[in-house]
């Protein structure tokens, strides 16, 4: 599948919900509230509930109404799925430390529901029944699977972290003169204040640490540099994770036109 969807494009439909969900006047909260987005604006149908044994299932959404099996308690269970429907592992509402991924997986499912709706022959083809009599090789149905997950992905971490809304927190926290070290690394005052404005904004580090460095918001260090401020020895893994420093776009530019969702 050609990947078509550029992060350019993700930024625009993001710029565009925020825009028609709060106004013109753009007002952020902190943390942006992804339940009133999916409930009040997409009009989505959150419920809670146990959806597998191991923990593997965080979420599931329904373009149309329809049923899903999930293996709970030792058996297999089917359950209704209504149209515009997403599921979401009760689990997650349990603890401080499920806040940033239950909030990402509300994210997540309500991300698929946009991209259906903006895209839907390009999702349909991601999710299409295997026609009879065709064949597939294991590559292609790979890449139609996977799409449409890594668009989501993307999608639902621009929901929660607009680029005005990481300029604003860069500003507040000085999060540019933090210094990462080899991808990930940094000094322990410096790890304290970062995670400070992860918890702020209602996602865990990682995800705050990717979307700050697509955008090159953070001050990048080679990792050769980590052990001359902390006196800690480098480890081989460390040196590769300064090769896969992860990169995007420029903010977007041009317009090409304002998106409707709702």
């Amino acid at each position: 599948m050609t990947d078509t969807l550029l992060t350019c494009d993700i930024e625009k439909i993001t710029a565009d919900i925020i825009k028609d969900y709060y106004g013109d006047i753009c007002f952020y909260d902190f943390p942006i509230d992804i339940r009133k987005i999916a409930e009040e604006y997409l009009k989505l149908n959150i419920i809670y509930d146990n959806l597998s044994d191991d923990g593997r299932v965080l979420g599931v959404t329904a373009y149309q109404s329809t049923q899903i099996k999930l293996r709970r308690n030792g058996k297999f269970d089917i359950v209704p799925l209504p149209e515009k429907t997403a599921l979401i592992e009760e689990e997650l509402l349990r603890g401080k430390n499920n806040i940033g991924r239950h909030r990402f997986t509300v994210a997540h499912e309500c991300s698929h529901q946009i991209l259906y709706r903006l895209f839907r022959n390009q999702v349909e083809y991601s999710f299409r029944i295997i026609e009879e009599g065709k064949a597939y090789t294991a590559r292609q149905i790979g890449q139609a699977a996977n799409w449409s997950e890594r668009k989501a992905n993307e999608l639902a971490a621009a929901l929660l972290m607009p680029v005005p809304m990481l300029k604003e927190l860069t500003y507040n926290f000085s999060l540019n003169e933090i210094k990462v070290y080899g991808g990930d690394k940094m000094i322990p005052k410096d790890k304290k204040t970062f995670s400070a404005a992860a918890d702020f904004t209602g996602v865990s580090r990682q995800a705050l640490l990717i979307r700050l460095k697509q955008f090159k918001f953070l001050d990048m260090r080679p990792i050769s540099e980590y052990p001359k401020i902390t006196g800690l020895t480098i480890h081989k893994e460390d040196e590769e994770d300064d090769e896969n420093i992860h990169r995007g776009c420029d903010f977007p530019r041009n317009p090409r036109q304002d998106t409707k969702i709702a």
